[in-house]
C-alpha cells in the first residue's frame, strides 16, 4: 500500500475536528479488519459518512471512490488524488462513462492486489431516510473482477459498515459506527464462474442483509414518519424490558431496532390496529410542536428543581460562554453568511459546515493569536490558541443542551394545563397500544 503524507496530515486534522463537531461517538468491530478489502457503508450524511469511517480506522490508509465532479482540474484534482481518492463517473457527468470507468476499475483492482482497502458506497447515492436503499452492482463487479484476475486467490473481503447519526444535520450529533462481519468474495467463486449475474446478485443480497442489521432500517414508506417517532417515544419503556447495556448509544440502537421490527410486524399482521397507533402518534407530534416540547422532556417530566439547577449552571458558565462566543464569532459569521447558504440540499449542510470549519476556524484563530501575541507574549497567545477548540466544544455542547432547557421551561409552563394532560394521555395510549399488541 502506497503511503500518502497529505492523507496522514489531513486524517489528524479530521480526527480533531470530529471530536469537536460530533457529540458522543461509539465504534464497534474496528479491530483486526481484513485486507485487501472493500469497505461498504450506508450513505446518509454526504461527506461526513466518509470522514467518520476514516477517523475510526487507525491501522491503514483508505482509498476512496468519489463522484467525479469534485475532481476539478489543476491543483484540486492533484490534491484529491494525493489523499487517495479515485473518481467514479456517472451518466450526468456527460462523458464516456464506459471508457472513463474502465480506468477507475483498473485502478481499484491494482490497489486491491497491492493489499489496499477501498471505501465505496454500495447504494450509489445518499439519502436522508433511515433505510438501506437498493444496492448498485459496482462494488460487486469490482470485487469479482479483482478476484477473477488471480483465480480467486487474492483474499478480498467486503466489509459492511453501518453508520447511525441521532440527528445527521445537527452539530453535536451522537454517532454510532458498526463494522460488520467481513464477507469473503471467494465464497462465491463457483456461483460466479457458472453464472456471473447470480454471483453478483447473491453478494448484493448478503451485503444488504448485513447493512440492514447494522443501522436503523425502516422498510415501510407509508408509515415511515410514525415509526421514526415511535422509536423515540418508546425507547425508555422498551429498554426497561431489555438486557442492560452500558453504552448509551448502543442501548438506544438495540431498542430502536426492536421497535422498528415490531412496528413492521404489526403493519404486516394488522395494519388497521397500527393505524390507530399512527393517528395517536401524529396527533401527539402536532401537540409537541405546538407546545414547543420534545420527546425527551415528556419522558423525564421536567421538574422545577432541575430547571432551576440548569439556570444556576447557566449563570455560572456565562463568563466562559461569552468569552468563547466572542472569540468564535468571526469564523462563525463568515461560515453562516458565505458558506452555509450554498448548501441547497439539506443533506450537504453538515458537510459544508464541517469541511469549511475544519480550515476556517484554525486560520482565524491563528490570526487572532498573532494579534494577541503582539500586545502580550507568545506564551499567552499559544495558550489562547490551544484553549479555543475546547471552548468551541463547550459552546456546541451547551447549544445542544439549550434545546432541552427550553423544552424544560415550556413543560413547566404547561404542566398543570388541560393541554398537558391530553398530551400525557396520548403518550400513555401510544405506549400501551404498542406494548400490549
Amino acid at each position: 500500500m502506497q503511503y500518502s503524507l497529505p492523507y496522514s496530515i489531513l486524517l489528524r486534522l479530521v480526527q480533531i475536528g470530529l471530536k469537536i463537531y460530533l457529540g458522543r461517538v461509539e465504534v464497534y468491530g474496528n479491530e483486526d479488519l481484513p485486507a485487501p478489502a472493500l469497505y461498504t457503508p450506508n450513505h446518509q450524511n454526504a461527506l461526513i459518512d466518509t470522514l467518520v469511517i476514516t477517523a475510526a480506522v487507525n491501522d491503514r490508509q483508505l482509498s476512496f471512490i468519489a463522484r467525479s465532479d469534485i475532481f476539478k482540474k489543476g491543483w484540486i484534482e492533484r490534491f484529491m488524488r494525493s489523499v487517495k481518492m479515485i473518481p467514479i463517473f456517472r451518466p450526468r457527468d456527460k462523458v464516456d462513462i464506459i471508457t472513463q470507468n474502465k480506468a477507475t476499475f483498473a485502478e481499484v483492482i491494482k490497489r486491491l492486489h497491492a493489499g489496499d482497502t477501498i471505501k465505496i458506497f454500495p447504494e450509489g447515492n445518499h439519502g436522508a431516510a433511515r433505510r438501506i436503499r437498493p444496492l448498485k452492482k459496482g462494488f460487486a463487479r469490482m470485487a469479482f473482477k479483482a478476484e477473477e484476475a488471480t483465480d480467486f486467490g487474492s483474499g478480498i473481503c467486503v466489509v459492511p459498515i453501518g453508520i447511525y447519526f441521532e440527528a445527521p444535520q445537527e452539530v453535536g450529533t451522537d454517532t454510532l459506527i458498526f463494522f460488520g462481519k467481513a464477507i469473503e468474495v471467494k465464497a462465491y467463486k463457483t456461483e460466479y464462474k457458472n453464472h456471473p449475474a447470480k454471483g453478483i446478485k447473491r453478494l448484493k443480497e448478503d451485503l444488504e442483509k448485513q447493512l440492514q442489521s447494522l443501522t436503523i432500517h425502516i422498510e415501510s414508506e407509508a408509515h415511515y414518519e410514525v415509526i421514526e417517532s415511535l422509536r423515540k417515544i418508546l425507547r425508555s419503556t422498551i429498554q426497561k424490558e431489555q438486557p442492560k447495556e452500558k453504552k448509551p448509544l448502543f442501548r438506544n440502537f438495540k431498542s430502536d431496532q426492536f421497535i422498528i421490527a415490531k412496528s413492521e410486524r404489526i403493519i404486516a399482521e394488522d395494519e388497521a390496529y397500527f393505524n390507530t397507533i399512527a393517528e395517536e402518534t401524529l396527533a401527539y407530534n402536532e401537540d409537541l410542536a405546538r407546545l414547543k416540547l420534545n420527546y425527551k422532556v415528556m419522558e423525564k417530566q421536567a421538574s422545577n428543581t432541575r430547571f432551576m439547577l440548569y439556570i444556576l449552571a447557566g449563570i455560572l458558565l456565562l463568563p466562559i460562554v461569552l468569552f468563547g462566543l466572542i472569540n468564535c464569532i468571526l469564523p462563525y459569521s463568515l461560515l453562516k453568511k458565505y458558506v452555509l447558504p450554498k448548501a441547497k440540499d439539506p443533506i450537504f449542510y453538515s458537510t459544508f459546515a464541517f469541511t469549511v470549519s475544519l480550515f476556517l476556524f484554525p486560520i482565524v484563530w491563528l490570526l487572532q493569536s498573532f494579534v494577541l501575541a503582539y500586545f502580550t507574549t507568545w506564551k499567552i497567545a499559544t495558550l489562547y490558541f490551544l484553549l479555543l477548540p475546547i471552548l468551541l466544544k463547550v459552546i456546541i455542547f451547551l447549544h445542544k443542551k439549550s434545546k432541552d432547557i427550553k423544552a424544560e421551561y415550556h413543560y413547566t409552563k404547561w404542566r398543570k394545563t388541560p393541554q398537558m394532560k391530553l398530551l400525557q394521555k396520548r403518550r400513555t395510549n401510544i405506549i400501551l397500544r404498542f406494548v400490549n399488541y
